[in-house]
């Protein structure tokens, strides 16, 4: 196919339409909930006051706000797909914006800033207590409100009939900058709209007590969603690691295997498997199973690496855990030991490799004779 064709191909994926609207008009579609933030993007605002502050100051200030994208849902409502930080920030700022459970935000108050130090301790407008007593004196006056309200910003709509996989890969691309989101952030916000069933499922698994506490991932690792993340590895290495082998990346399998290859009617086998798995992990071993201990002893973070031999190793096996428990208990010790595993383990290996490695030995290693 020559490049002519790709591009006509793939421009027709693309439906956007661009349009001018003011910050006023913003505010008064999101009262009308004519903008929609879906509560999965909510969880992802990582500014800081200080970021938020000085994003204000660019408004009022005349520095141009870059473009806010949003798609055009099936009964007309825009939800925003880019921009979800500043668009955030602003209804903030004017006291409206709303939590998952429908209460509203704290008002933000702005720090000082570069070129607008009497922003410090500012708000949009006074607000008061209970007793009616002003708490702020320092909030805008009527023509800030004004220069504010009436700023421009410039909004790419997708429009509905736009090819599903194409706005995931525009979020993708998007959202790749800024404040980084991870991978399975990114997966989440947009499965969420191609298939919610899959995402509420795996955010269920992943708050599995057992799961839990047998992986006992760092607060960082679980501030990403690092966690539903090896939900999902757990799921493509029992049912077709070799996927890993043929995709171009990590990503690229996951993603693959959310889009193409997870089945709502699978959902009870392995919600079943997986439970059992992590079950019999966590009654017969401890936080150490997925670690390393280095050649000073000390002890290692979260290994994928383990993961993987585990699940790809033992999942074929487990029902023989608690018939051959000494067996295998010591056979999960010293894996780390096994030539197939030290070697495509090291620092830097590749994951195709590796987990050819794992498929290949894994499940032959963790088998044990009963005892």
């Amino acid at each position: 196919m020559s490049l002519s064709e790709e591009i006509r191909i793939n421009a027709k994926k693309v439906h956007t339409t661009e349009m001018k609207m003011s910050i006023g008009e913003i505010i008064s579609m999101y009262k009308d909930e004519e903008i929609v933030i879906q509560p999965e993007f909510q969880r992802l605002f990582r500014w800081k006051k200080d970021q938020k502050s000085r994003f204000i100051e660019s408004i009022l200030i005349g520095i141009p706000i870059p473009t806010i994208f949003v798609q055009q849902m099936d009964d007309g409502r825009w939800e925003v797909i880019d921009g979800l930080q500043r668009i955030s920030t602003l209804l903030e700022f004017v006291g409206i914006l709303l939590k998952e459970n429908k209460e509203l935000y704290h008002r933000l108050k702005l720090t000082k800033t570069k070129f607008l130090p009497s922003l410090e301790n500012m708000t949009y407008e006074s607000f008061e207590n209970n007793d009616k007593q002003k708490i702020s004196d320092t909030y805008f006056d009527r023509e800030t409100k004004l220069i504010f309200k009436r700023t421009p910003l410039t909004i790419q709509i997708v429009k509905r009939e736009s090819d599903n996989t194409t706005k995931y890969e525009l979020f993708d691309r998007l959202n790749s900058g800024g404040s980084p989101l991870s991978g399975q952030e990114i997966r989440n916000a947009i499965f969420l709209l191609e298939n919610p069933d899959a995402v509420l499922f795996i955010k269920r698994l992943a708050k599995n007590e057992d799961f839990i506490n047998i992986i006992a991932l760092s607060d960082r690792l679980n501030d990403v969603a690092y966690n539903e993340e090896l939900v999902i590895r757990y799921f493509v290495y029992i049912t077709n690691p070799k996927k890993v082998i043929s995709s171009p990346s990590v990503k690229s399998f996951l993603d693959d295997y959310l889009r193409n290859d997870f089945k709502n009617e699978d959902i009870a086998k392995l919600e079943a498997n997986f439970i059992n798995f992590f079950k019999v992990l966590n009654n017969h071993c401890d936080y150490k199973v997925f670690r390393r201990i280095n050649k000073r002893g000390h002890l290692s973070d979260f290994k994928i690496s383990k993961f993987e031999a585990l699940v790809i190793g033992l999942e074929p096996n487990i029902l023989e855990f608690n018939k051959n428990l000494k067996c295998i208990k010591n056979k999960i010790i010293n894996v780390e030991k096994e030539k197939w595993f030290e070697e495509f383990s090291k620092q830097g290996s590749m994951a195709k490799k590796r987990i050819a490695s794992f498929i290949d030995n894994a499940p032959e290693y963790f088998k044990c004779h009963k005892n």
